[in-house]
C-alpha cells in the first residue's frame, strides 16, 4: 500500500481510538465517579487534565487529516533541520516525494471520512475492544484471590489509568501507568497482592503486545504478493473521484 494512504488509515484509526477513549471514559464516569472521588479527591484535576489533553490531540489530528495546506507547511517546517546534514538536491527530492505522499494521504482521508458505515463499525469495534481491555484488572484480581473489588469499580480505575497514562509522553507514560495503578488499587490491596497484580497487569497489557508483535514480524508474508495487484487497483480507483 502507498505510504500516504497507509498513513491516512493509521491516522483515522488513531483518531477513532482517542475519541472512543474519551467518550467511553465519560460514560464510565457517569456511573463510577464516586469510586475515584472516594479515595483520592485530587483525582478530579487529573480527570480534567486527561480530558483536556485528549481533546487537544484529537483536534490536532483532525486538522492534520483534513487540511492539506496545514500538513504540507508542517512537513516543510520539520524538514528544515535536514538541510544541516543533507545536500540541497536530496532535501528537494525528499520534499517533493513527501508532497506527493501528502496528496494521497488526504485523498484517502477524504474517502474514509465519507464512508460513515466504515466509521461506525470502527467505533463499535474500538468500543468493544476498550471495554474488554478495561476489564482486565478485574479478572487478574479474581485470579489472585481478591474478591472485594467489583467489575465496574475495576473498569473505572483502569479507564482512568489509561486516560492518565496517555497524557504522559512515552516512556513516562509507562511509569505514570504503574504509579496510577498503585495509587488506586493500593488503597484496597495489601503490598503482596498489589505487587502480584501490578506485574501480571503490566505483562498482559504491555509486554505481551511486544512479544506477540515481534513474533508477527517474523512470520513470512506470502499472501501480500498475491493480493498486491488487487490492492493497487482498489487504491487507484477511488482517488480519481475525489476532487483536488
Amino acid at each position: 500500500m502507498d505510504a500516504g494512504r497507509g498513513s491516512s488509515v493509521l491516522l483515522v484509526k488513531f483518531i477513532i481510538y482517542q475519541a472512543m477513549v474519551v467518550l467511553n471514559f465519560l460514560v464510565i464516569l457517569i456511573f463510577g465517579i464516586h469510586y475515584l472521588m472516594t479515595g483520592v479527591t485530587q483525582l478530579k484535576f487529573l480527570v480534567l487534565l486527561g480530558f483536556g489533553v485528549h481533546v487537544i490531540v484529537i483536534a490536532a489530528l483532525i486538522l492534520v487529516g483534513r487540511s492539506q495546506k496545514f500538513t504540507t507547511k508542517l512537513v516543510h517546517v520539520l524538514l528544515i533541520p535536514t538541510r544541516l546534514f543533507m545536500k540541497k538536491e536530496k532535501v528537494s527530492n525528499l520534499r517533493n516525494t513527501l508532497d506527493e505522499k501528502i496528496i494521497t494521504f488526504h485523498e484517502e482521508s477524504s474517502r474514509i471520512g465519507k464512508d460513515w458505515k466504515l466509521i461506525v463499525r470502527c467505533c463499535f469495534y474500538t468500543t468493544l475492544q476498550l471495554w474488554i481491555y478495561f476489564s482486565i484488572p478485574f479478572f487478574i484480581l479474581q485470579a489472585i484471590g481478591v474478591t472485594g473489588i467489583g467489575l465496574y469499580m475495576a473498569i473505572t480505575y483502569h479507564a482512568f489509568i489509561i486516560m492518565f497514562a496517555t497524557v504522559m509522553p512515552t516512556p513516562g507514560g509507562a511509569g505514570g501507568a504503574e504509579y496510577t495503578f498503585t495509587l488506586l488499587f493500593g488503597m484496597l490491596l495489601g503490598p503482596a497482592k498489589l505487587l502480584m497484580a501490578l506485574v501480571l497487569w503490566r505483562i498482559i497489557t504491555y509486554y505481551s503486545c511486544i512479544v506477540f508483535g515481534a513474533g508477527a514480524l517474523l512470520i513470512k508474508d506470502t499472501a501480500s504478493k498475491k493480493i498486491k495487484p488487487r490492492i493497487k487497483a482498489l487504491a487507484k480507483a477511488p482517488a480519481k473521484n475525489i476532487p483536488q
